[in-house]
Protein backbone atom coordinates (compact mmCIF):
# COMPACT_ATOMS: atom_id res chain seq x y z
CA UNK A 1 0.00 0.00 0.00
CA UNK A 2 1.44 3.64 -0.70
CA UNK A 3 1.40 5.99 1.36
CA UNK A 4 0.12 9.52 1.17
CA UNK A 5 2.93 11.46 -0.24
CA UNK A 6 5.78 12.84 2.93
CA UNK A 7 5.58 16.28 4.02
CA UNK A 8 8.80 16.82 5.73
CA UNK A 9 11.24 20.11 6.56
CA UNK A 10 14.64 20.01 4.08
CA UNK A 11 16.62 18.21 7.09
CA UNK A 12 14.34 16.38 9.12
CA UNK A 13 15.39 13.03 10.78
CA UNK A 14 11.83 11.76 11.04
CA UNK A 15 8.34 11.64 8.96
CA UNK A 16 5.45 10.45 9.57
CA UNK A 17 3.59 7.93 7.09
CA UNK A 18 -0.54 8.35 6.15
CA UNK A 19 -1.62 4.98 4.90
CA UNK A 20 -5.50 4.92 4.33
CA UNK A 21 -6.20 0.98 4.71
CA UNK A 22 -5.62 -1.58 7.50
CA UNK A 23 -2.17 -3.14 7.66
CA UNK A 24 -0.94 -6.47 9.51
CA UNK A 25 2.34 -6.55 11.17
CA UNK A 26 4.92 -7.43 10.22
CA UNK A 27 4.95 -3.78 8.51
CA UNK A 28 7.78 -3.99 5.83
CA UNK A 29 8.05 -0.51 4.31
CA UNK A 30 10.86 0.13 0.96
CA UNK A 31 11.38 3.91 0.31
CA UNK A 32 11.24 5.58 -2.35
CA UNK A 33 7.63 3.77 -3.71
CA UNK A 34 9.34 3.80 -7.14
CA UNK A 35 11.35 0.84 -6.67
CA UNK A 36 8.63 -1.10 -5.12
CA UNK A 37 8.42 -4.28 -7.82
CA UNK A 38 6.79 -7.24 -5.34
CA UNK A 39 6.63 -7.57 -1.75
CA UNK A 40 10.14 -9.05 -2.09
CA UNK A 41 11.38 -7.53 -4.67
CA UNK A 42 13.34 -3.92 -5.58
CA UNK A 43 14.14 -2.47 -8.51
CA UNK A 44 17.26 0.14 -8.97
CA UNK A 45 17.86 2.53 -11.58
CA UNK A 46 19.94 1.72 -14.32
CA UNK A 47 20.39 5.84 -14.69
CA UNK A 48 21.02 8.15 -11.83
CA UNK A 49 21.48 12.18 -12.17
CA UNK A 50 23.96 14.46 -11.09
CA UNK A 51 22.52 16.37 -7.77
CA UNK A 52 25.02 19.09 -6.48
CA UNK A 53 26.25 17.97 -3.21
CA UNK A 54 24.09 14.59 -2.80
CA UNK A 55 22.64 11.86 -4.76
CA UNK A 56 19.60 11.89 -6.41
CA UNK A 57 17.20 11.55 -4.13
CA UNK A 58 15.51 8.44 -6.37
CA UNK A 59 19.03 6.91 -5.97
CA UNK A 60 18.98 5.70 -2.27
CA UNK A 61 16.29 2.96 -1.59
CA UNK A 62 15.96 2.45 1.83
CA UNK A 63 14.03 -0.58 3.72
CA UNK A 64 12.83 -0.96 7.08
CA UNK A 65 10.83 -3.93 9.24
CA UNK A 66 9.22 -3.52 12.37
CA UNK A 67 6.37 -4.89 14.63
CA UNK A 68 5.09 -1.98 15.66
CA UNK A 69 3.97 1.67 14.09
CA UNK A 70 7.51 2.91 14.24
CA UNK A 71 10.03 1.96 11.36
CA UNK A 72 14.23 2.49 11.22
CA UNK A 73 14.79 2.50 7.43
CA UNK A 74 18.24 1.53 6.78
CA UNK A 75 20.01 2.54 3.63
CA UNK A 76 20.29 -0.31 1.30
CA UNK A 77 23.53 1.10 -1.18
CA UNK A 78 26.51 2.12 -0.60
CA UNK A 79 27.49 5.78 -2.21
CA UNK A 80 30.52 6.22 -4.09
CA UNK A 81 32.48 9.64 -3.76
CA UNK A 82 33.91 10.86 -7.27
CA UNK A 83 35.94 14.13 -7.83
CA UNK A 84 37.20 15.13 -11.03
CA UNK A 85 39.47 17.46 -11.75
CA UNK A 86 39.55 19.52 -15.09
CA UNK A 87 42.20 18.61 -17.82
CA UNK A 88 43.82 21.03 -20.27
CA UNK A 89 42.20 19.13 -22.86
CA UNK A 90 39.42 17.70 -21.36
CA UNK A 91 36.81 20.04 -19.09
CA UNK A 92 33.26 18.50 -19.08
CA UNK A 93 32.29 15.51 -18.15
CA UNK A 94 28.60 13.98 -19.75
CA UNK A 95 28.42 10.66 -17.67
CA UNK A 96 29.75 8.63 -15.61
CA UNK A 97 29.17 4.65 -15.96
CA UNK A 98 29.71 2.13 -13.12
CA UNK A 99 30.42 -1.58 -13.65
CA UNK A 100 31.90 -4.29 -11.65
CA UNK A 101 34.90 -6.26 -12.98
CA UNK A 102 33.22 -9.83 -11.57
CA UNK A 103 30.13 -9.55 -13.59
CA UNK A 104 27.97 -8.74 -10.24
CA UNK A 105 24.61 -7.04 -10.56
CA UNK A 106 24.33 -2.90 -9.77
CA UNK A 107 20.72 -2.72 -11.67
CA UNK A 108 17.34 -3.87 -12.23
CA UNK A 109 15.88 -6.64 -9.94
CA UNK A 110 16.63 -7.34 -6.37
CA UNK A 111 15.38 -9.59 -3.75
CA UNK A 112 14.89 -7.75 -0.34
CA UNK A 113 15.78 -9.65 2.47
CA UNK A 114 13.87 -7.71 5.64
CA UNK A 115 15.63 -9.79 7.92
CA UNK A 116 19.02 -8.84 7.43
CA UNK A 117 18.20 -5.18 4.86
CA UNK A 118 20.42 -6.32 2.30
CA UNK A 119 19.71 -7.11 -1.39
CA UNK A 120 20.86 -10.21 -3.78
CA UNK A 121 20.72 -9.75 -7.71
CA UNK A 122 17.90 -11.31 -9.12
CA UNK A 123 18.82 -10.54 -13.05
CA UNK A 124 21.56 -12.43 -15.35
CA UNK A 125 20.88 -9.70 -18.07
CA UNK A 126 23.80 -7.40 -19.17
CA UNK A 127 22.00 -4.38 -18.97
CA UNK A 128 21.76 -4.42 -15.34
CA UNK A 129 25.81 -4.94 -14.49
CA UNK A 130 25.78 -0.98 -14.58
CA UNK A 131 24.61 2.21 -13.94
CA UNK A 132 24.72 5.52 -15.92
CA UNK A 133 25.68 8.44 -14.09
CA UNK A 134 24.07 11.63 -16.22
CA UNK A 135 25.79 14.79 -15.03
CA UNK A 136 26.76 17.17 -18.28
CA UNK A 137 28.63 19.73 -16.89
CA UNK A 138 31.53 22.05 -17.44
CA UNK A 139 34.13 21.61 -14.94
CA UNK A 140 36.01 24.59 -13.50
CA UNK A 141 39.01 25.23 -11.44
CA UNK A 142 37.89 23.45 -8.56
CA UNK A 143 37.58 19.78 -7.62
CA UNK A 144 34.24 18.33 -9.07
CA UNK A 145 32.47 16.12 -6.93
CA UNK A 146 29.77 13.41 -7.66
CA UNK A 147 27.80 10.91 -5.67
CA UNK A 148 26.49 7.83 -7.34
CA UNK A 149 24.95 4.82 -5.84
CA UNK A 150 25.27 1.28 -6.09
CA UNK A 151 24.45 -2.12 -4.19
CA UNK A 152 26.51 -2.50 -0.81
CA UNK A 153 28.38 -5.74 -1.85
CA UNK A 154 31.69 -7.06 -2.17
CA UNK A 155 33.32 -6.80 -5.64
CA UNK A 156 35.22 -9.27 -6.21
CA UNK A 157 37.52 -8.66 -8.92
CA UNK A 158 37.15 -4.82 -8.25
CA UNK A 159 34.83 -1.80 -10.14
CA UNK A 160 35.42 0.07 -12.99
CA UNK A 161 34.56 4.18 -13.34
CA UNK A 162 34.47 5.71 -16.80
CA UNK A 163 33.94 9.14 -16.84
CA UNK A 164 33.48 10.38 -20.75
CA UNK A 165 33.45 13.80 -21.65
CA UNK A 166 30.80 15.66 -24.09
CA UNK A 167 33.66 15.03 -27.06
CA UNK A 168 33.66 11.67 -26.46
CA UNK A 169 36.82 11.40 -24.67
Amino acid sequence: VESAALEREEAAATATFNIGSVLSTPYKAVFPASIYKDENTVTLPAYQTYKAGSFAETASPMAAVSETSTLQFSHLCAVLKLTVNAGEEHNSIKYVDFYAKGGEQISGDFTLDYETLSLTGASTADADKKVRYNVSKTLGQEPFVMYIVVPAQAYKEGYTVKVLDREGH
